[in-house]
Order: C-alpha cells, then sequence, then structure tokens
C-alpha cells in the first residue's frame, strides 16, 4: 500500500472572522486510511455563518456510512456548553466533521468560542 505523511491546516468552518494563535494538524495514510491530528486555538470565534464543524482535513472522506469513521476530541475548551458526551461525524466526500451531542443535535452558532479543539480522527478515503 501507499504511504504518506505531512501537515494540513485546521479551520473552524461556518464563520467569518475567526483568528487563531495556533492551527497544526499532522496526518499519516496508509492506502486508503488516513489518520489525521489537530490542534486548534481560536482566540475569537467571528460571526456565525451556517453549518459550522472542524474543516481542512487533508482528504476527502469515502464512507459509505456517516459514523464509519473514529473522532476522539481530547480537548473541547472551544465548546460552550457542558463537553460530556459528544461525538463527531463525518460525511461522505467531505473534509471536515461536525460535532453532536448525545441526543444528534448538531452543535452550531453560539455553542462554539474562543479556546482550543485538538483531537484525532480516523477515516478512510475514496
Amino acid at each position: 500500500d501507499d504511504y504518506e505523511e505531512g501537515t494540513w491546516t485546521p479551520t473552524m468552518a461556518g464563520y467569518s472572522g475567526v483568528t487563531y494563535s495556533t492551527r497544526v494538524g499532522y496526518y499519516t495514510r496508509v492506502g486508503r486510511m488516513v489518520m489525521a491530528n489537530f490542534e486548534m486555538n481560536i482566540t475569537s470565534i467571528g460571526t456565525y455563518t451556517s453549518n459550522s464543524h472542524i474543516g481542512g482535513f487533508p482528504f476527502s472522506a469515502g464512507i459509505s456510512n456517516t459514523a464509519a469513521c473514529g473522532v476522539q476530541l481530547t480537548v473541547m475548551t472551544a465548546l460552550n456548553e457542558t463537553r460530556n458526551e459528544h461525538y463527531g461525524a463525518l460525511y461522505n466526500g467531505g473534509s471536515g466533521f461536525f460535532i453532536y451531542n448525545r441526543n444528534g443535535g448538531a452543535r452550531n452558532g453560539n455553542v462554539h468560542q474562543a479556546g482550543k479543539y485538538a483531537g484525532t480522527l480516523i477515516y478512510t478515503t475514496a
């Protein structure tokens, strides 16, 4: 299988005017499998526009089932609510993931704030 390592730049998509103090991402790709790690420190969240999600992943997803990826958010201080029982979902063809609460509610609008997101996403490409 093909093997590749590299860097990428995470973004807080769905907002305009976001500013960051740190944005760093690293990935390893073996065949179609990608493991992407990231850290993003948001200093100002800007203005919500629509469908907020963490974007910029190095490869688009090639999955048939939204739940067919592993997301581990290790730091979520940028989430302006109780930070337990949340999960991420990556959609087929997408290059970012959406954060949901345990009841399936999308975390949009004012639930994001200045703070930090960090984690790991494991998924397959097309």
